[in-house]
């Protein structure tokens, strides 16, 4: 049979036209899939997006109720576990009448919500009140009036409330994170007076009065009367520059600042200690101008003043001591003060150009309730 070229050529040329119609076909077929793909994705994506969007306009929300917008962007950038402590430690800020974001602002760590150390002295800021910075307060509406409790110093918040009032918000957020840092310095002091936090945190506590002290400059009036504290935080810091005096002079205290040791023959080391940290508190907290630092200050040391004269007129009374002195006059007198050969508690009878005998209870410390003409004080106190 002879070979038909033709009709092979022609055979060849159907099949592959048809070939070429199937794979445009599957060509068009897979575009198809592609495209139906594609457009599944986008719309996935469109969708986690928009419920990402969702998710964060929540958390930007929720975070709004304690943090300003800067704040709350970075802390929602660092995710739902952050956000959930962020909300937490702003909750518990605001319970106890502090700003989350000044915390925030003076934390010791960096600028990163999720650092570390910026955690963790968020937790401790705005933790709860512990048991220890609770402070019993006398229920009296008398003018307030320091008394002398085992040499323990109570202040009569409530009557000081109702003189002077409470301080505005805005000091009372400063005022909150002093007390907190004040608070933590004292418990890494008892624990170990070197320890190297405690100079991080007063360079924290120095933040925070600058700051205070910019912002306040830049919204008061002139001769504005400045309130800083409440009752209760000023009795707080109290209460921690008597524990740490206390403490230096040798001295076991309870939480409410009561020395809890035998006190027999040491009373004027324990008046010496309030004066201390009545002094202690002035050089911190004076700069505010806040009245209520000024009457504690000013109570602490008339207490500790009537304290040392009992104590001194105790020793004069009761005859012959070690503690009872020779009687010299007073240029001797001033010699030997000068000298150092005096120890807090010695009482020393003075004899005057007139004849008089005065005694007088040495005290070591600069006496504010005891002044000369010129307005300086003296290191001892007179008993009569």
């Amino acid at each position: 049979m002879a070979f038909n070229f033709g009709a092979f050529v022609g055979g060849f040329s159907e099949q592959l036209v048809k070939d070429l119609e199937a794979e445009q076909e599957r060509k068009f077929e897979m575009e198809k899939i592609a495209e139906t793909e594609a457009m599944r994705q986008r719309a996935a994506a469109s969708s986690r997006r928009r419920s990402e969007q969702i998710a964060t306009e929540k958390m930007m929300n929720a975070l709004s109720m304690f943090y300003t917008p800067e704040n709350a962007a970075r802390i929602a950038l660092g995710g739902e576990a952050v956000v959930d402590q962020y909300l937490s430690w702003g909750a518990t800020a605001t319970e106890k009448g502090q700003d989350a974001n000044i915390l925030l602002r003076h934390s010791g760590g960096s600028n990163d919500v999720t650092d570390q150390q910026t955690q963790n002295d968020m937790a401790t800021f705005a933790a709860p009140s512990a048991p220890e910075a609770t402070i019993s307060t006398s229920a009296r509406t008398e003018a307030p009036i320091q008394t002398i409790m085992g040499a323990g110093v109570r202040v009569n918040t409530e009557a000081v409330a109702t003189l002077f009032g409470e301080p505005e918000d805005f000091a009372s957020n400063y005022a909150a994170l002093l007390v907190e840092i004040t608070q933590r310095k004292e418990r890494l002091f008892e624990k170990n007076p070197n320890d190297p936090q405690i100079a991080e945190l007063d360079a924290q506590f120095d933040r925070v009065n600058a700051d205070y002290a910019r912002v306040k400059e830049n919204e008061r009036e002139p001769n504005e009367e400045v309130r800083f504290y409440t009752g209760t935080q000023i009795e707080t810091i109290a209460n921690s520059q008597l524990r740490r005096a206390y403490t230096l002079n040798g001295f076991q205290t309870n939480v409410d600042a009561e020395i809890l040791n035998n006190m027999e023959g040491r009373e004027h080391i324990a008046y010496l200690s309030m004066i201390q940290a009545a002094q202690s508190i002035q050089n911190i907290h004076g700069d505010k101008n806040d009245p209520l630092v000024a009457n504690t200050v000013n109570d602490m040391q008339t207490a500790a003043t009537r304290g040392f004269i009992d104590y001194g007129n105790g020793i004069r009374y009761a005859g012959p001591s070690a503690r009872l002195k020779e009687q010299v006059d007073p240029v001797t007198f001033n010699t030997l003060v000068g000298e150092g050969r005096y120890r807090v508690g010695d009482v020393i009878p003075v004899q005057t150009a007139d004849g008089t005998t005065r005694f007088v209870v040495y005290t070591g410390f600069p006496m504010p309730t005891n002044t000369d003409a010129d307005g300086r004080s003296y290191d001892f106190l007179f008993l009569n």
